[in-house]
């Protein structure tokens, strides 16, 4: 069997649309929401055949020798409301996080969005001092202090603001 897994928060809309792709052309495929991961289990092994273990989700075991692909958007599990406050919770988030990322960055099966190829998107001053000796980069000031902002308006002229963040967020 060749299952491609759809790892993330379904409702988004890059993981929404890699869904319909998925069924309309009859792959098949299984989405996971992260949010609903903490209530199951992830058990991964390495052998000298590779890397191999089983996500226990919503009562369905899957093999993960099974999955040929993996379109991932997982977000950070340590923020979702599911895993809250409660320590239990949050320790079982945890450790099924980690597994599965272990697996991820070491499975044979085609990975899109491999945690450790994604780095580089959780710091947005790493990306333009890179794109700075290729593009065109206007003045840039990375501050939370609100005076600061207002004298390099004032220095520059109009501004374009956003998340430096590693996390997803609308400005």
């Amino acid at each position: 069997m060749s299952l491609v897994l759809l790892l993330g928060l379904p409702h988004e809309p890059p993981l929404a649309a890699m869904t319909r792709e998925l069924a309309r052309t009859g792959a098949p495929h299984m989405v996971l929401d992260q949010r609903r991961l903490a209530h199951g289990d992830v058990q991964t092994w390495w052998t000298a055949a590779g890397a191999g273990g089983v996500i226990i989700y919503e009562g369905t075991e899957i093999p993960l020798e099974a999955v040929s692909g993996v379109y991932t958007r997982l977000t950070a599990w340590g923020t979702l409301p599911e895993v809250g406050s409660d320590p239990e919770r949050f320790a079982a988030a945890r450790r099924i996080h980690l597994a599965l990322e272990g697996w991820l960055e070491s499975t044979s099966a085609h990975v899109i969005n491999r945690t450790t190829a994604n780095d580089t998107n959780n710091s947005k001053p790493f990306q333009a001092l890179i794109l700075r000796d290729y593009f065109d980069i206007p003045a840039t000031l990375v501050t939370n202090d609100a005076e600061a902002v207002l004298a390099f308006r004032a220095e520059v002229g109009e501004v374009v603001y956003k998340s430096i963040s590693g996390e997803r967020s609308i400005v």
